[in-house]
């Protein structure tokens, strides 16, 4: 071990006897009358062993080692010796650096920055639909994600420019697979990226894509609701987080699916049926439908939701979010983009997908999942 002090996220002030740790948020001050805290960072630069701090400062190697033990628990060192361990090259060591001061946040004794990179490096993540997700695809690529699979089959037209920004006016009439594979390829060469130019049409064709991936991100639309249970009913069947994400006039919404651990998509159509029974006259007539004429994809918005999308893709991938093994729901405001709602989405017992998943290579029909919402709230008033 070769501890490090992190004073790159801490203002040291020193007081007569004391030391105060100005923290991102929190402060920390320490006794220190004969100045042997400061003696102590200032060996902590991540170039001497336990045993050479300890020699210097005229201590035991025991108690030298319990204090970094105490400021590993407030985050503030790691082990500079990981550097020697990574299998990071050198060149991805530079190409990532803003990531690795970012992931030296979350970094301890135990846990390397590199390991967050390297957990990047190793996955592999799903991105359904390369037009609305078209900024994820950018920020996948531009933080080392080492396996993107792209799918689509549309053609880049003159209204996919005001925010699809991988594309420009020369690549109008050419196929949205081949460019953006072109441009992340152009953009970031150490990773792999595939592309299926590929309409789908039904959760079995999902399957056998997304069976290896480690996430999917669902910007697919059409035919409404229907497409969406298709990925949902894939990303349970292999058990892969999903998130997606959509615009409305005044609303943007952001959702993510820890498929079998928090509800699924259908758990979220029971529950919303179940608490708004008018919901089902609006839900027959969309279900299945293609809604043309009605995207209100305004490029600064796409550009938030892709931010939340991408930063939300790298808590999973990177294992930030371990406790939040429940789906979520947010709302923000499209005007002020202010969170204006959040609701979490747990299991339904009798969800016929997640809990009660039947030997079939497709979701069950509506009219079930409407039926299963009308006996929950039966079962609710009882």
């Amino acid at each position: 071990m070769k501890p490090k002090f992190k004073n790159s996220f801490t203002s040291i002030i020193e007081k007569e006897n004391s030391v105060l740790l100005l923290l991102e948020d929190d402060c920390l001050e320490i006794s220190d009358p004969d100045n042997e805290f400061i003696s102590l960072i200032n060996q902590l630069d991540g170039n001497q062993s336990l045993a050479e701090i300890a020699l210097n400062l005229n201590s035991t190697e025991e108690d030298v080692l319990q204090i970094i033990i105490d400021l590993s628990e407030h985050g503030l060192v790691e082990d500079q010796s990981h550097s020697e361990q990574t299998h990071l090259s050198v060149q991805e060591k530079e190409r990532y650096r803003s990531n690795l001061n970012y992931f030296n946040v979350f970094s301890n004794l135990q846990n390397s920055k590199y390991t967050f990179q390297e957990k990047l490096k190793n996955s592999t993540v799903t991105v359904l639909g390369l037009g609305g997700s078209n900024t994820v695809l950018s920020c996948l690529a531009g933080i080392g994600v080492g396996n993107i699979i792209g799918v689509d089959f549309d053609e880049i037209e003159l209204s996919n420019l005001n925010r699809q920004f991988l594309y420009n006016e020369g690549n109008i009439g050419r196929l949205k697979t081949q460019i953006a594979k072109e441009e992340l390829d152009k953009m970031n060469s150490n990773i792999n990226v595939q592309v299926l130019n590929l309409q789908i049409k039904n959760a079995n064709q999902l399957s056998a894509i997304v069976k290896n991936s480690d996430l999917i991100i669902n910007s697919i639309d059409q035919p409404s609701i229907l497409s969406t249970r298709w990925v949902n009913f894939a990303a349970v069947k292999h058990n892969i987080p999903l998130l997606q994400a959509g615009t409305g006039g005044r609303k943007l919404l952001l959702q993510r699916f820890m498929v079998n651990s928090g509800g699924c998509f259908d758990c979220y159509l029971i529950q919303i049926l179940k608490n708004n029974p008018e919901f089902e006259d609006e839900l027959r007539v969309i279900y299945g439908a293609k809604l043309e004429g009605r995207n209100t994809a305004f490029a600064p918005n796409v550009a938030f939701l892709a931010g939340l999308l991408s930063n939300e893709a790298a808590n999973i991938l990177c294992d930030f979010s371990h406790k939040e093994n429940f789906s979520k729901t947010t709302e923000y405001s499209s005007l002020s983009l202010e969170k204006v709602a959040s609701s979490e989405w747990h299991q339904v017992d009798n969800c016929p997908t997640c809990k009660n998943m039947v030997l079939t290579q497709e979701p069950v029909e509506l009219d079930t999942l409407i039926s299963i919402a009308k006996e929950e709230k039966r079962g609710l008033k009882i």
